[in-house]
């Protein structure tokens, strides 16, 4: 038997497989596929600043398994240029191409329940320095709030360095991933803290 459409002719094994796929927006599911229900206690956007050079197999897990805890809804994975490294003051780096295809692999790994997990390469398409406030305000545009900002001790001693940290400081909620050595508080941290925490252990 051969049906037709308004498309062309399908022959019947074409047919079933046609029955058996349904377009659900621009995705490809599976016929009588039902969406996983979402967890509408979940909010929050977790932004992962990071030039992830120094992060290990692993790392990712842990920081959505700690996000799920938190009932956030979403993490977004921001991977730095290495000349917006270089400008910090934080690197060496590897080019950002590598360090992006590693944290797309742990990203993969990590992934876990209903949280949505973006890794978002716009400095990859710069491809030049790009400041904090403006990496923030350009994230601020695209994903919903509220806001929390994952960064390292040395990143987050910097931040609180910039005219935009007292901005900032008001719309987000800083989340500290603890650098190796020991490192002395920016005053504005100290100031602060009631905006922000450390991801695991006590407040130095």
């Amino acid at each position: 038997m051969v049906h037709y459409t308004k498309t062309g002719v399908f022959s019947t094994k074409q047919r079933i497989g046609v029955l058996h796929m349904v377009v659900r927006g621009n995705e490809r599911v599976p016929f009588g596929y039902e969406p996983e229900k979402e967890d509408h206690s979940a909010k929050g956007t977790l932004i992962v600043y990071d030039d992830f050079e120094s992060w290990e197999a692993g790392d990712a897990g842990h920081l959505v398994s700690w996000a799920i805890a938190k009932r956030m809804a979403r993490v977004v994975w921001y991977p730095l240029h290495e000349e917006t490294v270089r400008r910090m003051g934080t690197g060496p780096v590897r080019p950002y191409y590598r360090r992006l295809e590693e944290l797309q692999a742990w990203v993969e790994e990590a992934a876990a329940g209903n949280i949505r997990q973006t890794v978002e390469e716009w400095e990859g398409k710069r491809k030049k320095y790009t400041p904090m406030d403006t990496a923030l305000r350009f994230i601020a545009d695209k994903y919903p709030a509220p806001y929390f900002l994952c960064v390292s001790g040395k990143t987050a001693n910097l931040f609180a360095g910039y005219s935009s940290f007292d901005e900032w400081i008001r719309k987000i909620r800083l989340v500290i991933k603890p650098s190796q050595g020991s490192q002395s508080l920016h005053p504005k941290l100290r100031q602060s803290e009631h905006r922000w925490e450390l991801l695991d252990g006590p407040r130095p």
